[in-house]
């Protein structure tokens, strides 16, 4: 069977060997990212001094609007941080007789800084899937495509996942999937429906299931997190406006005392 194998390895058709295809994150995004990164920086650095010498002063009364920007702040600088992450460090080349790739390790739709790098052989691949996922629960459904690669040793290999309305041009998995099962000979499954990862041991047990474990999602389902995600998205907005118009009429409010203040006295000397 060794043998079998070897020999249809060695007459694999020739544009196999000839091919080598690199997926990377194009030089032009990554000094998007870095000058995005650098400019953000600095503004969400220096909001916490603000808020400490407005403290120390006394000045109050627009802490909580302080609070809401500083936050946005810290949130886009965090985001910027993980996608220049992402681009400097991920990589993946289809090659001969297998495929290389350093990707992050996370099982969530975002890329956090946990990364590894791996080397597949095609001969060592047994199936490469396709799955619609949902993540974020009831706050921030999402819904992707993951493509998975499964090894003849029962590990199951998540390459990446691709957003139905955003794809990424740099890695788009849903091609390197075709890809890596026509090279590997390997059927390629279309997972129907879609199915959510239950990571929290509780909520697994509840549904007699072992956390890491995946269940189908029915659309009345999707439907009801869709409609919890727009009515946390409106609450959000509703506050951050309130925080801003308070802070607004406060403004206007220390404006009109400052106006309607008696100035100052000021006595002419007297002339002798």
């Amino acid at each position: 069977m060794m043998a079998e194998a070897a020999a249809r390895i060695r007459t694999r058709p020739r544009s196999f060997a000839v091919e080598r295809t690199y997926y990377a994150t194009s030089a032009g995004k990554r000094t998007a990212l870095a000058l995005a990164l650098l400019a953000v920086l600095p503004f969400a650095l220096s909001v916490p001094v603000m808020a400490y010498q407005r403290w120390q002063h006394g000045l109050l009364f627009d802490l909580p609007s302080l609070a809401v920007v500083g936050l946005g702040l810290w949130v886009v600088a965090a985001l910027l941080i993980v996608q220049l992450m992402h681009a400097i460090r991920a990589k993946l080349t289809l090659g001969e007789r297998g495929f290389l790739f350093t990707l992050p390790r996370g099982r969530g739709p975002a890329p956090l800084l946990h990364y590894a790098r791996q080397g597949i052989a095609y001969q060592d691949v047994s199936a490469v899937e396709l799955r619609r996922e949902l993540f974020g629960g009831s706050v921030m459904p999402v819904v992707l495509q993951g493509a998975h690669v499964i090894t003849k040793k029962g590990v199951d290999v998540l390459l990446g996942y691709v957003s139905e309305e955003n794809p990424d041009d740099s890695f788009p998995f849903i091609d390197i999937a075709h890809q890596i099962a026509e090279r590997s000979e390997a059927p390629l499954v279309e997972e129907p429906g879609i199915w959510k990862t239950l990571h929290s041991r509780t909520q697994a047990k509840a549904e007699g299931l072992i956390a890491g474990d995946s269940r189908r999602v029915d659309q009345s389902e999707l439907d009801r997190l869709n409609r919890n995600h727009r009515r946390f998205g409106i609450a959000v907005i509703n506050v951050v406006l309130a925080v801003v118009l308070v802070g607004v009429a406060m403004d206007f409010t220390d404006a009109g005392r400052g106006s309607t203040a008696e100035p100052p006295q000021v006595h002419a000397p007297d002339g002798h």
